[in-house]
């Protein structure tokens, strides 16, 4: 693999976790809150 297609790869790569983690931090803080809520 050359190292363009290395750095498509890495940035398409990336991308994807920040989606994901930005879909996944608003569950975290709903979470927290229940588990205050309930604790």
């Amino acid at each position: 693999m050359d190292r363009k297609t290395a750095m498509k790869n890495a940035v398409r790569y990336t991308q994807h976790t920040q989606v994901s983690f930005q879909k996944l931090l608003p569950l975290l803080k709903n979470s927290k809150k229940e588990i205050q809520k309930t604790g």
